[in-house]
């Protein structure tokens, strides 16, 4: 993001992860309009590109329960929630609400949208009913969840490191708790792609909560290695993490298994409960080990140099401009190109978009998001609270 930054500052190849992210959804969006998901070969890993949403939930997990459990160790020095709170808002909702704002205006399909629809996008609460408007917004379900977890993390923060008579909370019991959060997280999966699902469980964020704790687990394995004698498991962590060729195998297998079709159909057809389960357990495996390295590694190497380099870290600042305007802009650019629904051109309509994307995100950070996110920190250093951190994937994407 900005020079605003604080704790991200030392981890500069989350950048590029942000890049990456931001283009795989993207392509799987752009893959999905032109047919392209249905190419043998091919199709499925276009298809499989949501996969960026993974990488983004782990990078707010990660990034934004640091300054908690930093301060689980020594008791004291909190983070403010309304200061917290007032950063989330800033970073999320002004270019929101403009990008929403263009889809609901500019895109035809969108001619009957009520005044509902206009509410529910605007507290990003649309998640919670059948949806009436789709065009340009419907990959904001993300967002959302994005959102929900913002609210509730001080709250799962407060219930683990309530006070205690220790100097630091036991690791035992925040490990415990985040591996709650893991089997809650799956359980909850299982039950969405149930034939009694509630309505829209598989849009909220305990569907997905098991994708943010694992970016809290690396955090807090990142935290205790101050320790003198640190968990077991941190240390095993931080081993995997230093074998960066390693790591990134692993993730990278656990990707390719989830091209075939134990994981389900790449369409929008319904999966079994096994097949939901297994791919979003794929997923999260495969964006936790991806990102071990950054989370975890040595700065130094090889694999950090690359995800940090600049190209990836200008297109990771404007990342999350890039993941608010492109559905929009591919639904504009599809009719304008000559191409229809599902009826190929992915080769014409990707890098189009990808241009028009990347040049109206970079207005945006520039018009919009830097100076709200410069007027934010201004205030809260003003007001004395501590420096939190402003790094999280829903910001960049």
């Amino acid at each position: 993001m900005s020079t605003i930054r604080a704790r991200d500052r030392d981890i500069p190849a989350l950048d590029g992860y942000r890049a990456i992210a931001s283009l795989l959804v993207l392509t799987t969006h752009v893959g999905f309009a032109t047919g392209a998901i249905l190419w043998p070969g091919l199709g499925p890993v276009v298809g499989r590109m949501d996969f960026g949403v993974a990488l983004f939930f782990l990078l707010s997990g990660f990034l934004l329960s640091q300054p908690w459990l930093e301060a689980g160790e020594r008791t004291r020095g909190r983070p403010a929630t309304r200061t917290y709170l007032r950063r989330r808002a800033a970073r999320i909702l002004p270019a929101y609400w403009i990008a929403m704002v263009a889809a609901l205006v500019l895109l035809p399909a969108n001619a009957s949208a009520t005044a509902a629809d206009w509410v529910r996008y605007t507290f990003l609460v649309q998640i919670y009913s059948d949806p009436t408007v789709h065009g340009g917004l419907t990959h904001l379900w993300s967002l959302s969840v994005e959102v929900s977890f913002y609210l509730v993390l001080p709250v799962l923060m407060w219930a683990v490191l309530r006070p205690t008579t220790c100097a630091a909370v036991p690791a035992r019991r925040v490990g415990l708790f985040l591996a709650s959060l893991l089997v809650l997280g799956l359980l909850s999966r299982a039950l969405a792609l149930g034939p009694a699902q509630p309505t829209g469980l598989g849009l909220w964020l305990p569907s997905y909560l098991d994708w943010f704790a694992a970016g809290m687990i690396a955090a807090y394995a990142r935290v205790v290695r101050r320790r003198a004698t640190p968990p077991r498991w941190a240390t095993t962590l931080h081993t995997m993490a230093s074998d960066t060729g390693t790591a990134v195998m692993v993730g990278g297998l656990l990707l390719v298994v989830g091209l075939t079709p134990v994981a389900g159909p790449v369409t929008l057809d319904h999966p079994t409960i096994w097949q939901g389960v297994v791919k979003h357990a794929l997923y999260g495996g495969a964006a936790f080990f991806l990102l071990l390295p950054a989370f975890l590694g040595p700065a130094s190497g090889r694999f950090s140099r690359v995800m940090s380099s600049g190209p990836l870290r200008r297109l990771g600042t404007i990342s999350y401009g890039i993941f608010l305007w492109h559905l929009l802009l591919l639904e504009l650019l599809q009719p304008a190109l000559g191409l229809s629904l599902f009826s190929g051109g992915f080769w014409i309509l990707w890098p189009v978009t990808v241009v028009a994307s990347v040049l109206v995100a970079t207005v945006s950070w520039f018009l919009v998001e830097k100076p709200v996110l410069t007027r934010a920190h201004a205030t809260a250093r003003m007001r004395a609270t501590p420096d939190l951190p402003d790094a999280s994937p829903a910001h960049r994407r």
